[in-house]
């Protein structure tokens, strides 16, 4: 599909929205699904031409089958000293080419398309960076493991997981708004090498750390990752990640719930408190208050109830349960209190820091 002369496009045509449609399908099954592995000469040529344009020799190139391996990376490679990582160039290449590349790009598609089109596909760009970030990235992140204070954080984001802009990009190179000339030929390198299959990347001094996109990902209808019956991302290799309602768990405590072989008893000693909240929520609250035999003490106005479970635990040691909604989600909650609290709204005082009376006078709780 080719553009004549200098008009503007105002509007997305019928043909257009369906070339748009067909862009969306394609890189959302790229970068959740494909399980394309970037092991190929392309790519390392592709690597060689980015480190020539940061003014870099040629780096060894490091392919992760899993996240989870691909953030381990770093630490292993210094510890053996065989890889300089002490001296991230990130920041040289998107300095001395992706952020010129995206600029120059979004001036050859302004030349072409009103900006009320361009702020559509920014939006667009918006809803599948936060699925993917929100909904995978960042849970990824944030179970236990140690990229968001490691080494690879402090630098700019390279790979499909949190490069969107080439969707939307793509998209306006196939109705013919990028000219012929260095900025698209830099661009289509650019993309390919990442849609052959780089999930995620960080660019050190002489290593190029890689990781594969995902074989296949499970969500739930919510859209969180979640399987109770299968993994809920397959990798590369033979890592794979567990997720019940976009909560991660360890294979073998994922098992162990999805499969009800632990008591409720089990469940309300796990430590991680979304693990365990999902875990009950996955059995039931029914079940749970039913199994432990708790006795309710007190239910407040505001819907908090404090049980106290007898000898339930503990031998010989009473222990009280607080039972609440967070009032942003809904979710409904369970928290050990003190033993001395007898009233449901004093626990939740005391679990939110404050005094009863301040409690008390809270129009909302955040």
């Amino acid at each position: 599909m080719k553009l004549f002369g200098e008009k503007k496009i105002f509007e997305l045509d019928s043909e257009q929205r369906k070339t748009l449609e067909d862009v969306k399908r394609e890189w959302l099954e790229l970068v959740t699904i494909s399980g394309k592995n970037p092991a190929n000469s392309e790519t390392d040529r592709d690597i060689d031409w980015l480190y020539n344009i940061a003014g870099f020799s040629k780096p060894k190139v490091v392919i992760a089958d899993s996240f989870a391996e691909y953030q381990k990376i770093p630490s292993f490679t210094s510890s053996t000293k065989s890889l300089t990582l002490s001296y991230p160039i990130n920041h040289n290449i998107h300095k001395k080419f992706r952020k010129k590349l995206i600029r120059n790009t979004t001036q050859l598609i302004q030349k072409h398309v009103d900006n009320d089109v361009i702020l559509e596909l920014t939006k667009l760009e918006q809803v599948f960076t936060n699925k993917i970030i929100r909904d995978i990235l960042d849970v990824l992140n944030g179970n236990g493991q140690n990229y968001l204070n490691g080494i690879m954080a402090r630098q700019p984001n390279f790979g499909l997981s949190t490069e969107v802009w080439i969707m939307s990009s793509s998209f306006f190179d196939r109705i013919g708004c990028l000219d012929n000339g260095i900025v698209k030929e830099d661009f289509i390198r650019y993309s390919n090498m990442m849609m052959r299959g780089i999930w995620h990347a960080s660019f050190f001094k002489d290593v190029a750390i890689l990781c594969s996109t995902p074989k296949k990902i499970k969500n739930d209808d919510q859209g969180r990752l979640h399987s109770v019956s299968e993994a809920a991302v397959h990798w590369q290799g033979d890592q794979n990640d567990y997720f019940i309602h976009g909560v991660m768990f360890e294979k073998n405590l994922w098992e162990k719930v999805t499969k009800r072989e632990l008591k409720i008893k089990e469940i309300l000693q796990i430590q991680n408190i979304e693990q365990r909240h999902t875990a009950i929520q996955l059995y039931g609250y029914d079940t749970l208050i039913d199994e432990i035999d708790a006795e309710l003490m007190n239910k407040s106005k505001r819907g908090n109830e404090l049980y106290v479970l007898r000898d339930s635990l503990i031998s010989g040691r009473s222990i009280k349960l607080l039972k609440y909604k967070c009032p942003s989600t809904d979710r409904i909650y369970f928290s050990f209190v003190p033993d001395d609290m007898n009233f449901a709204d004093n626990a939740m005082a005391w679990k939110f820091h404050l005094t009863p009376k301040e409690y008390d006078n809270l129009d909302i709780e955040t």
